[in-house]
Parts: C-alpha cells; sequence; structure tokens
C-alpha cells in the first residue's frame, strides 16, 4: 500500500511538472466543510494522470482526491458553484474527471463501480443513456457540465484517454492537527523571516 502511495505522488508530481495547468481558487460547501476546486489542463489529462495529480495536491495541509459526488445536495452545490462563475451557460460544455471508477472485471457498464475514497457507491447521477461502453471499455467518471441544461450529469469514458481537459478535486475536513500544525509552522517561517532581517540589519 505504501508503494503504491509513493507512486502515486510520484506520478502525480511529474504530471504537474511536465504539462500547463490552471486552477481555481478552492471554495468551500459550507454544509460539510469540504473545499472543491478545478483544474483545468489545456492539453488534456486521462482519468488514471488526474487521479495522481490529485493525490499529490494540498490544501490547507490536507491532502485532495478526486470529487467524490455522493448525494444530490453536493451535486447541486457543485453545479450552481460551475454555474455562478459563469464557466458555461447553455448549449456550452465543460467536462472534468472527478472520483469514480469502474473495476476492469465488472461485466456490465453498471456495475462494479467505486469511489477513489472508498465511500458507499449509492447516490449517482447518469445522463439518459448511461453508463454504457460506446467505442469500447470505459472506467472513468466524467462530470459534463453546461450541455443543454445538464445539471452535473456523469458519462463514463474511457479512463487510459487524454479526452478531457481537466478535474474537480476535493478536500476533505481539515483535521483539527493539520490546521494548528499550519498554523504553528507559518508561524515559526514569519519569525524565521524577522530574524533573518534583523540579522542582516
Amino acid at each position: 500500500m505504501k508503494k503504491h502511495v509513493i507512486g502515486c505522488l510520484a506520478a502525480g508530481f511529474a504530471f504537474l511538472g511536465s504539462v500547463s495547468v490552471v486552477s481555481s481558487a478552492p471554495l468551500e460547501w459550507e454544509v460539510y466543510g469540504h473545499y472543491y476546486e478545478i483544474v483545468r489542463v489545456p492539453g488534456g489529462i486521462t482519468w488514471d494522470d488526474a487521479r495522481a495529480a490529485a493525490a499529490g495536491s494540498f490544501f490547507m495541509g490536507v491532502r485532495g482526491h478526486l470529487a467524490t459526488l455522493t448525494s444530490a445536495a453536493e451535486s447541486a452545490w457543485v453545479h450552481q458553484v460551475l454555474a455562478g462563475g459563469g464557466e458555461a451557460g447553455y448549449g456550452q460544455l465543460m467536462q472534468f474527471w472527478i472520483g469514480g471508477y469502474r473495476d476492469p472485471d465488472a461485466v456490465s457498464p453498471g456495475t462494479g463501480w467505486w469511489w477513489v475514497t472508498g465511500e458507499p457507491w449509492e447516490w449517482t447521477n447518469w445522463a439518459p443513456g448511461e453508463p454504457n461502453d460506446l467505442g469500447g471499455n470505459e472506467f472513468g467518471l466524467e462530470l459534463a457540465h453546461g450541455w443543454d441544461e445538464a445539471t452535473g450529469v456523469w458519462w463514463n469514458v474511457k479512463n487510459l484517454e487524454a479526452s478531457l481537459r481537466g478535474y474537480l478535486l476535493e478536500y476533505p475536513v481539515p483535521e483539527p492537527t493539520a490546521v494548528l500544525l499550519l498554523v504553528l509552522g507559518l508561524a515559526g517561517l514569519t519569525g524565521f523571516r524577522r530574524r533573518s532581517r534583523a540579522g542582516r540589519g
């Protein structure tokens, strides 16, 4: 497990260092205190690379992951934030990888789905006719927003193709210990800088 985590982090850092990415500022969903961030990759990214990059992302001392939209309320909030930010309108389409994936051994497109966090796979928001394996096996989960008033519906997509130009990050609720360490770290850094300036003066 440890080797797998280290491998994912290494892949994420290597990916981020090799392509151009544009991130939005993380926004908080106040119901649970989770933060969400859109990461755009103009050159395209596979689901596997997006998952690795997400695992190497941190905010307020907390590691991120591809977003797991496990309720209608969470999905509606994400849609509202995207629409409210002018990201897409009627007839325009935005597509982002999110943290659902299908077991390669699943016998049909509608079975064997999991969240990267291990949360229960209970609520879904599939677009009409989805999931399917149109043109081959499709094991990655896409959030489609803004096409014909679609409100964050899901499509399954080939996870090894760089067909999407971004992904949606989610950061869980920061642990009190992590926040405390972050504050102490920033305080220590500030003190070090002041001492360094005083020493130079």
